[in-house]
């Protein structure tokens, strides 16, 4: 039984750091998204972290 519950607590382990890594990547993925967007002059540089915050939650909206 000890087996099974260092098992269960290192694969919760390795699950959260691993989620931790991709949303990491995501949001970076997402930014140099945006800056290039704000650098094309499609969106004003002052309000790139609004436009983030759009994307991640109206995702069909900021597709166009």
């Amino acid at each position: 039984m000890l087996f099974h519950s260092s098992i269960r607590r290192e694969l919760a382990r390795n699950f959260g750091a691993t989620l931790v890594v991709l949303a990491t990547i995501v949001m970076t993925i997402m930014l140099i998204r945006t800056l290039g967007l704000a650098n094309r002059g499609a969106v004003n540089p002052s309000e790139v972290m609004l436009v983030m915050g759009f994307t991640v939650t109206l995702p069909k909206l900021t597709m166009a």
